[in-house]
């Protein structure tokens, strides 16, 4: 996780909180951690901007994959970036959170008069960290047989709760499941 300078640090720690809780409740063995001194984000987002002020999701998104802390030849390793910027989206300017699994990147809007919503913003990172996790479309896409429909899962477009469907979660657990059938590597707590 990293944040644009002079980010609230209260902001950070529900986006940080946000993404464990839902490791968590998946029991996954994955880590999460704050990145204070990113040290080309600040870059990465000029080269997204738009004229406008807004950031181009998916420029940034095409230079973040790209840097060098993702490639192994490199001294770099596979992650997932997660960006706290105050900037908006230019492909819709009303939405708190953009991600894209293909590339592992996700960002999270909060201008300043956004940073008051803390317990929406955690929200906001739960429901970005379940698409960051898996190729999965929001809650109200897919009826899935033998699963109850529930007004209140995280990862419905809305995403005005905490809570996460067993439909949405089984998704998630069996798509790492299936990564540690394919790789053999242990993705899960013991």
């Amino acid at each position: 996780v990293s944040a644009v300078p002079n980010t609230n640090l209260k902001v950070v720690s529900n986006v940080v909180n946000g993404i464990k809780s839902l490791i968590d409740d998946l029991d996954l063995n994955l880590e999460v951690s704050y990145d204070a001194t990113h040290p080309y984000i600040k870059e990465q987002l000029m080269t997204a901007t738009m004229p406008d002020g807004t950031i181009d999701g998916n420029k940034l998104f095409t230079i973040i994959v790209k840097e060098q802390y993702r490639n192994p030849n490199r001294g770099g390793q596979s992650h997932a970036d997660v960006i706290i910027t105050r900037q908006l989206l230019h492909q819709n300017q009303a939405m708190w959170g953009y991600t894209d699994f293909q590339y592992g990147c996700c960002l999270i809007f909060v201008p300043q008069e956004r940073q008051k919503s803390l317990s929406f913003i955690k929200n906001v990172a739960k429901h970005e960290a379940g698409h960051l996790l898996c190729p999965i479309f929001h809650h109200e896409m897919h009826k899935v047989k033998g699963y109850r429909e529930m007004k209140d899962c995280l990862m419905l477009e809305q995403c005005t709760t905490l809570n996460i469907c067993d439909k949405c979660k089984d998704a998630i657990i069996y798509f790492w499941k299936g990564i540690e059938e394919r790789t053999g590597k242990i993705f899960f707590k013991k």
